[in-house]
């Protein structure tokens, strides 16, 4: 059996590691013992050789380490993540997180460096992000259909992170069948139609479930803005919970045809229902021209009560924006301020030119 591969850190770097941070800079390494592939498990240790961690090694990558567990005693193999897989579900039925679309790893968050793993119904579909989960793939995924009993097992490593570590893009089936259509789920007395192959992230926006509400508790009686709206979920919530009219805009003729799906499917009043294909700065631009117009000429024309701006995914066919920008969006009704929405995202100084 060959030796552990060590990797000893610089004088007084251990801290974050002894704090329980699950990442190793570049940086922060004095010294590495042995020649340690992409993905294999190291020992960290600090400067005097005590052990501090055991870790995932990506050579390519700034975050050199990942790390897997701080017990000396823990051994790294299939047994090692099936229990992690299996902590994971555990914690979410404990508090009440069973819904048949839910994010059952969330990476760091669940212990699983680099791991996430979205449930639609009974397919999953996961994302490989890091060296470390890249090199024990199959054994992640065997442990997964084992305690979940999924029918199917997407691929959706189609993300731009994973070249930092050295890896492709992939997508694909594995394990099982996934259908070629997209797949219904209804939850929380909504039906959804979920395309894990190309949607979006995995299929849907999971992490945005309480915001959803939140936008449906704020709609009632109000007209809504959503834009950059993908399939409709924010604009169906929103009209369940009694919104006077709801206008959506995307510049994908696909998104919107995926939020009428949506809409129609649900039963909700279409004559209520506006779709503008286009880009979103332009239209929102025109939006408050003809405002602006009304207002100049004494006309008193209703606004959104309620808008939804959010970011839409990097464009990975264009130069990264290095630089992030606050855009702030006043939201209002005629002559009532509400509220401020603050946006984090890509070049986002184009919304207030």
């Amino acid at each position: 059996m060959s030796k552990e591969a060590r990797l000893i850190l610089k004088e007084g770097r251990e801290k974050p590691i002894l704090q329980r941070h699950p990442w190793i800079f570049s940086g922060a390494i004095m010294d590495l013992e042995g020649d340690p592939g992409p993905g294999e498990t190291i020992l960290i240790a600090d400067r005097q050789g005590k052990f501090l961690a055991r870790g995932a090694f990506s050579p390519q990558s700034q975050i050199r380490v990942r790390i897997w567990s701080w017990d000396e005693e823990e051994q790294i193999g299939p047994a090692f993540f099936k229990s992690r897989i299996r902590e994971a579900i555990t914690y979410r039925e404990v508090i009440g997180y069973n819904y048949p679309m839910r994010r059952l790893i969330h990476a760091e968050s669940d212990r699983f460096p680099g791991l996430i793993v979205d449930q639609y119904g009974d397919y999953l579909v996961v994302q490989l992000l890091s060296a470390g989960v890249e090199t024990w793939k199959a054994e992640i995924i065997q442990a997964l259909v084992d305690l979940t009993g999924a029918k199917g097992v997407y691929e959706r490593s189609d993300v731009e992170v994973r070249r930092l570590e050295g890896l492709e893009e992939r997508t694909g089936v594995l394990p099982g069948d996934v259908p070629e259509e997209m797949i219904e789920i209804e939850q929380e007395d909504c039906r959804y139609w979920i395309d894990v192959r190309a949607g979006h992230k995995t299929g849907f926006y999971l992490d945005q479930r309480l915001n959803r509400e939140l936008i449906g508790q704020l709609s009632k009686g109000r007209s809504v803005l959503d834009c950059f709206c993908y399939s409709g979920a924010f604009s169906l919530q929103a009209l369940k919970n009694g919104a006077s009219a709801v206008t959506l805009v995307d510049e994908s003729r696909d998104a919107l045809a995926l939020a009428e799906k949506h809409l129609t499917n649900n039963q909700l009043d279409s004559r209520k229902v506006e779709f503008q294909q286009g880009d979103v700065f332009n239209v929102l631009r025109e939006m408050r021209d003809r405002l602006f117009n009304h207002l100049k000429n004494g006309k008193n024309r209703s606004r959104p009560g309620c808008s939804r701006p959010s970011p839409p995914p990097a464009d990975q066919g264009r130069p990264r924006v290095q630089r992030y920008q606050f855009a702030r969006v006043q939201i209002t009704e005629p002559r009532r301020f509400i509220g401020y929405l603050f946006l984090l995202g890509r070049d986002y100084q184009r919304v207030l030119p």
